[in-house]
């Protein structure tokens, strides 16, 4: 709820963030999953991902709220789906399967991609439609796992790769300190230096005008 009561505000700072990088596109909002729909216009969403666990009461609000924001070609995203065990929410998922084109993944906890708008991509009916028959839904997962343990391969490449650039930056601040370091000692020097030649200057000055005056003497 917005005043608060049952659902805490989305933290300020989060909330700063996200409005700097990703106001185009992106509202944080804290709501029950059926409120949450009235913050979105009629037919306006394209992808909604769930990741909560998909109870009754979530499974209930998809159908009930969500399913008439969704876009011609939206799609509803269902994670976990393996979890659901209470016999009314098999029912509720069940029959959202039932009524629309869906493609549903076996492994990583169970993934259901629901085509819920009204105007599905026909490429999308057609896959939906070859895993109808068993021995086509194993050759798809294979080929998303493909596709996944790519993702991840650039993934941690990526990440590999901030890490070169970091240690690389480090060793170059260092190289600058340690140059910045060793200027000021060669600095240092040929200031005492200096000063080693003038004090000698000055004690050969001396010692001549203690000749000097010996000879007056």
């Amino acid at each position: 709820t917005e005043d608060g009561a049952a659902f805490p505000r989305v933290p300020q700072a989060i909330q700063d963030h996200n409005a700097a990088h990703y106001a185009e596109f992106s509202r944080l909002i804290c709501s029950d999953p059926a409120k949450a729909a009235d913050f979105f216009d009629l037919g306006g969403v394209d992808i909604m991902l769930v990741e909560q666990p998909l109870s009754t009461a979530v499974l209930g609000a998809i159908r009930s709220a969500w399913l008439s924001q969704m876009s011609a070609c939206g799609v509803i995203l269902l994670a976990g789906t393996d979890g659901v065990t209470d016999p009314e929410a098999c029912e509720l998922l069940q029959s959202l399967k039932d009524e629309r084109p869906y493609i549903e993944f076996a492994h990583g906890g169970g993934f259901v991609a629901l085509m819920a708008g009204p105007q599905p991509p026909a490429a999308m009916q057609k896959l939906a439609r070859s895993l109808i028959e068993p021995q086509n839904g194993p050759v798809l997962e294979q080929q998303f796992r493909c596709l996944g343990d790519g993702l991840v391969r650039q993934l941690v490449q990526s990440a590999y790769q901030v890490e070169v650039d970091d240690l690389r930056a480090l060793l170059s601040r260092e190289g600058e300190e340690r140059k910045a370091e060793g200027q000021r000692c060669q600095a240092l020097e040929e200031q005492l230096k200096a000063e080693r030649t003038q004090s000698e200057a000055l004690v050969e000055k001396h010692q001549q005008w203690s000749a000097s005056a010996a000879k007056w003497d």
